[in-house]
């Protein structure tokens, strides 16, 4: 967090003193020395009896930083086990400066059980130790760095709970004000004897969000070890989408940025609904989806439980299409598709519906008629206008996997389409200006031609993000993907 025209950034400046200050919370003091390497490499296993570690980021020379740990203490209180095991949190002093938390940064990451890192407080920290944290895939959850492009010193491992300089201030006023909050600032006074300093809020909520993810995508193995995957942490973070906080609703961007929700609405289908730990399958739509051209023999919510499943067809029109109405104003989509596309045309993804004969679509999809324009198996945003297919269809073969992330952000008349095998980075693919207005958006899957076999294509979620002034309520969450 960085000195600025902004009340917060002021605050900051006004804290940092030359005497260290520091509440005692119970947490376990890190330790500098070096330690083994991690030799599942991607992997941290947790032995039975064994506590899961984090580590707290945080500058000790600034007094109302020390609320920010102990935000954090009642987050594990609240929070307990996770699948039978204790979380451990170690304490590290990055300061407020590059150089202290690059140094520091290097001591979390010598520690191979470390799992996440809640911080570091100041931007300017953050800029030091991303990079570090970046090269271990040690993901990371900031509950006050506000400067702006911090995403860009750890591209795959950053994210914070608040929004950048532009919004935070005026976002902070409103969350403030929350009925939720003020209750938890009233048992944090209880508790500590003081009323939290203002940003301590995030840090419980930061907090809830990596406890949350770990449970997410930890396994007990048949030795009773834990076993968490740090890239399915990292992704799994990242793509916070409806994720019910202390301070609201809480999406990230695909940067890791949080999105201020009094101004821009999330609405995320995970095609499930969550009971405990339990994972069961919706038994029907949401009612806000409508299918153009239904085939109910070809798609299914219970063959694989957690995904909408659609099954390939030819058929012209194309069947199956599932649409939803869109707002007003520009609007962003998400989805991941489990889709394994080998012969002429097997296809799947988002669609930007206006008609039958008008609509953007970006597949995954096979076609090998005509190189480079079909290059085999591939990723391609078409454009079609009444009827006839429009421009280039961007045909790109890399990146290429089973699990593809799909996403298409609209700019005024300007659609533009990327997609990524991880849900954090993002390969460009095109952009299209369609002279028509759409009026629906959704999925689809389906075989443009020929006689290729009928094939699934399975949806983890989807992700609609679009101005709040329209609010759809969502209903649906999986924590386990959006």
């Amino acid at each position: 967090m960085e000195a600025s025209k902004h009340t917060y950034k002021k605050l900051i400046n006004a804290l940092i003193v030359l005497a260290l200050f520091f509440f005692p919370i119970g947490l376990t003091q890190a330790s500098t020395v070096d330690r083994t390497p991690n030799p599942f490499g991607g992997t941290v296993i947790v032995p039975p009896g064994n506590p899961i570690e984090i580590a707290i980021a945080n500058p000790t020379g600034i007094p109302a930083a020390a609320d920010l740990p102990l935000a954090v203490q009642l987050a594990l209180s609240d929070f307990g086990m996770i699948k039978g095991f204790a979380v451990q949190a170690n304490d590290f002093d990055t300061g407020c400066d590059s150089t202290t938390a690059a140094t520091e940064a290097a001591n979390i990451v010598a520690n191979a059980q470390h799992v996440g890192v809640l911080g570091p407080m100041c931007s300017s920290s953050v800029i030091g130790a991303a990079p570090v944290f970046e090269t271990a895939l040690l993901v990371m959850i900031t509950s006050t760095a506000t400067a702006l492009d911090l995403h860009t010193h750890g591209p795959n491992v950053f994210n914070r709970i608040v929004p950048d300089d532009l919004e935070v201030e005026s976002w902070d006023k409103l969350v403030s004000g929350m009925a939720s909050v003020q209750s938890w600032e009233a048992d944090f006074q209880t508790t500590y004897g003081h009323a939290p300093w203002n940003f301590a809020k995030y840090a419980y909520d930061a907090t809830m969000l990596l406890l949350t993810r770990i449970q997410q995508v930890s396994s007990v193995d048949g030795g009773g070890n834990l076993v968490i995957d740090r890239e399915a942490l990292a992704t799994a973070v990242r793509t916070t989408s409806n994720y019910s906080g202390l301070t609201g609703q809480i999406a990230l961007d695909v940067h890791g940025t949080r999105l201020n929700n009094f101004g821009v609405a999330v609405w995320t289908d995970g095609f499930d609904e969550n009971l405990g730990s339990a994972v069961l399958a919706s038994p029907s739509l949401d009612p806000r989806w409508s299918w153009i051209n239904e085939d109910a023999t070809h798609w299914s919510l219970t063959a694989r439980p957690g995904f909408m499943r659609i099954i390939t067809q030819p058929a012209v029109p194309p069947s199956n299409l599932l649409l939803m109405d869109i707002p007003l104003g520009d609007i962003e989509l998400r989805t991941r598709v489990s889709f394994s596309p080998t012969e002429n045309i097997q296809r799947a993804g988002l669609m930007i519906y206006n008609s039958d004969g008008n609509l953007l679509a970006l597949y995954h999809a096979y076609c090998d008629f005509s190189p480079p324009d079909c290059p085999g198996e591939g990723i391609f945003f078409d454009h079609v206008d009444q009827g006839g297919l429009v421009g280039s269809s961007f045909a790109t073969t890399t990146p290429l996997a089973e699990d593809m992330y799909l996403r298409i952000v609209q700019s005024g008349g300007d659609f533009s389409a990327y997609v990524s095998t991880d849900g954090r980075e993002w390969t460009f693919i095109g952009t299209h200006t369609p002279a028509w207005e759409p009026v629906k958006v959704g999925l689809t899957a389906d075989i443009s031609c020929c006689s290729a076999a009928e094939i699934p294509a399975d949806f983890d979620f989807f992700v609609a993000q679009y101005p709040a002034y329209k609010q759809y309520i969502p209903v649906l969450q999986k924590p386990a993907s959006p």
